[in-house]
């Protein structure tokens, strides 16, 4: 059986803590789509109080710069929230 994604209401309250801090340059957002609808996936995130800056990370951030996105000139760029 492949994994299960779970609903961000249900993240272990460390979790939850340390992508606040110290995980927040660690974290990737992934869907389970469409086991877990994307309005509700980003209603329960959005209920979690990040800051703009963290969920800007977690939501794609951190994956732009570890599959090496950033200064692509393919890419489009832009301070836009996409979250």
């Amino acid at each position: 059986m492949g994994d299960i994604g779970v609903a961000p209401k249900y993240f272990p309250a460390s979790l939850k803590i340390d992508m606040r801090a110290r995980l927040q340059d660690k974290i990737m957002f992934g869907s389970d789509y469409p086991s877990l609808p994307y309005a509700r996936i980003l209603t329960e995130w959005r209920e979690l109080g990040y800051a703009d800056a963290v969920m800007e990370k977690i939501f794609h951030a951190n994956a732009e710069r570890v599959l090496g996105l950033i200064g692509n000139k393919h890419m489009p760029t832009t301070n836009a929230r996409r979250w």
